[in-house]
């Protein structure tokens, strides 16, 4: 018998397996295909899910009208009482589709939640997801090929790992952030990836960790990069991937205090990884603080000298400017006011 599929929002519970959704222990009652509509914008919460795709979904051997959609939309609306203007659950995108935008916490109804301990899978599969993740972790621009390399072969031992396609779509976007690759190519592929691993996994912290992460350096869609970012969190509080993602919007969004704590909470959880390090590094920057600067940034090269460029650039040539300062202990040589950009990204 296939696992159980809940997913809790605010009082409610949607039990996929059993099509219920309950109201604390009342059953609401819905038309079965608006039922399938909520099913589906559920197990994308926080993305955009466009008409095209509820169709395909929930009328996959028939032709209907778009129009059907706004009749169990507003159905679903008044079942979860969401009449709130801005909504609290179903979000309308104009013009193109939907959007769960409610926190959601999934339950397998398992003692492992999210973990599909009853697939045999083998044991190099998961040792090349770490690799690539160690990889992605070092901060460094020349492993992201080898990450790249680890998360493919991983792909091709099992392409039913959500893992796999989520460590890929990460892997793609730095590439592209960095120009490692062709910059369209990558993000384009990224999203594929990562949409592919949801779809896998819905309740899968690696999975929302990859589309935040295209969301946000890709579409530029910061809300919803925030909203599935959030959600991973939800599902696992010490992600290390999803606390530095998170901690770089913030500081996208000029919230420097917060994108901080998040990566701080990141370095409890890898205290050795120069990657963490290097972006604690970051978020001084970004404050101004260059002592603090050089500080996180001498002890990832501590840790790694040849692989955290990254760390490097910080240490030798801070701001935009490329004015050069000496990074040598002790120095507190500073670069001009003009070569920073105000608080946050904008």
């Amino acid at each position: 018998m296939a696992g159980r599929e809940v997913f809790h929002f605010d009082e409610f519970a949607l039990d996929v397996r059993e099509r219920r959704l309950l109201r604390g222990t009342e059953t609401v009652r819905l038309q079965p295909k608006a039922y399938d509509v909520l099913v589906v914008l559920v197990r994308q919460s926080g993305r955009l899910v466009t008409k095209g795709e509820l169709l395909a979904h929930v009328w996959p051997e028939s032709f209907v009208e778009e129009g059907i959609l706004n009749v169990h939309v507003a159905a679903l609306r008044k079942a979860l009482g969401d009449d709130t203007r801005p909504p609290a659950y179903i979000e309308t995108v104009v013009r193109s589709g939907y959007r769960f935008i409610a926190a959601v916490r999934f339950d397998s109804g398992d003692e492992k939640p999210f973990a599909p301990s009853a697939v045999a899978r083998p044991v190099e599969l998961y040792e090349l997801v770490g690799r690539g993740r160690s990889h992605l972790l070092s901060g460094s621009y020349f492993e992201l090929p080898a990450a790249v390399d680890a998360f493919r072969s991983a792909i091709e031992i099992d392409p039913t790992y959500a893992p796999a396609h989520a460590g890929l779509a990460r892997s793609l976007c730095m590439q592209a952030a960095f120009r490692a690759a062709p910059h369209q190519e990558a993000f384009i592929e990224a999203r594929a990836s990562a949409l592919r691993a949801l779809a896998m996994e819905s309740g899968s912290a690696d999975a929302q960790v990859a589309l935040g992460t295209v969301l946000f350096l890709s579409e530029w869609d910061w809300a919803a990069a925030e909203r599935s970012l959030q959600r991973a969190l939800q599902i696992n509080p010490d992600h290390t991937e999803a606390l530095l993602q998170y901690g770089s919007l913030q500081e996208a969004l000029g919230r420097l205090d917060d994108g901080l704590r998040c990566k701080q909470q990141a370095l409890a959880r890898d205290p050795r990884s120069p990657g963490v390090l290097v972006q604690i590094a970051i978020s001084y920057w970004h404050q101004r603080k260059y002592d603090e600067t050089q500080v996180w940034a001498r002890r990832a090269l501590e840790i790694d000298p040849r692989m955290c460029w990254r760390a490097n650039s910080l240490r030798t040539s801070i701001g935009g400017s490329g004015t050069l300062i000496d990074s040598r202990p002790g120095s507190s040589a500073r670069p001009s006011r003009g070569a920073f950009p105000k608080r946050g990204w904008r």
